[in-house]
């Protein structure tokens, strides 16, 4: 729980340590649960990178507290950053490590350590991570998949290409829409204008048909369905 204070923002404290001191330091990945560093080197080298590990951890140990909160899983990502940047920015602004929970564990607890006076700047930049991007869903669109899509997806290009800073992802079942807040609501409000214009413009009818005429509303190759 302490290895993200030994090791640093972006690995700035760990760096300085092995540069100053000249020892080799490895460290055990964050996915291992292994408390133990290993120092290699010249003897006096080893000797003051051990005293400045053991140095950190030891203030840490006393002043460390920690609290847990719950921010959906889904918005995990936006804490973690690409690459785990915004929890890097997190611990170098604050001084207040993030643990998330692994990947592929169903877990919306979040525990944050570090002195108590940074816990509260730490958790409302965490919220306001959590909060950049909004999703809006738009849902049974199945049947209207081909006209949204267009040929080649030239009808989704058209429509997404003057949108500010929002990305849309249109699945067989839905349409998402992620974006800043301030920003997402308008975008969805013109992309759900132009799909309700096609619900109006595109009718859909479900007809039962014994299996034993399919072959022949198909056609040889598909020449009836495509005459459709």
């Amino acid at each position: 729980m302490y290895h993200p204070f030994i090791i640093g923002p972006f690995n700035e404290t760990i760096t300085q340590i092995i540069g100053d001191t000249k020892a080799r330091i490895n460290i055990p990945p964050a996915s291992v649960m292994k408390d133990e560093f290993t120092i290699d080197g010249e003897k006096e080298a080893v000797a003051k990178a051990k005293a400045r590990i053991q140095n950190i951890y030891e203030k840490r140990k006393q002043n460390c507290q920690s609290i847990s909160v719950e921010v959906p899983k889904h918005q995990h990502k936006y804490i973690i950053g690409p690459r785990g940047q915004t929890i890097q920015k997190v611990l170098q602004e604050t001084g207040v490590s993030v643990e998330m929970p692994p990947p592929d564990v169903q877990s919306d607890s979040i525990t944050l350590r570090g002195k108590q006076v940074k816990l509260g700047p730490a958790l409302t930049l965490l919220y306001s991570k959590a909060n950049c991007v909004k999703t809006e869903h738009m849902g049974d669109l199945s049947w209207l998949h081909k006209y949204v899509i267009g040929n080649k997806g030239a009808n989704m290009k058209h429509m997404i290409q003057d949108l500010s800073k929002v990305q849309a992802d249109f699945s067989d079942e839905s349409f998402k829409v992620e974006g800043p807040p301030g920003e997402i609501y308008e975008d969805y409000k013109i992309l759900k204008e132009m799909i309700d214009n096609l619900r109006k413009q595109v009718a859909y009818e479900v007809v039962k048909v014994n299996p034993a005429f399919h072959r022949h509303i198909i056609g040889k190759n598909g020449s009836n369905i495509n005459r459709l």
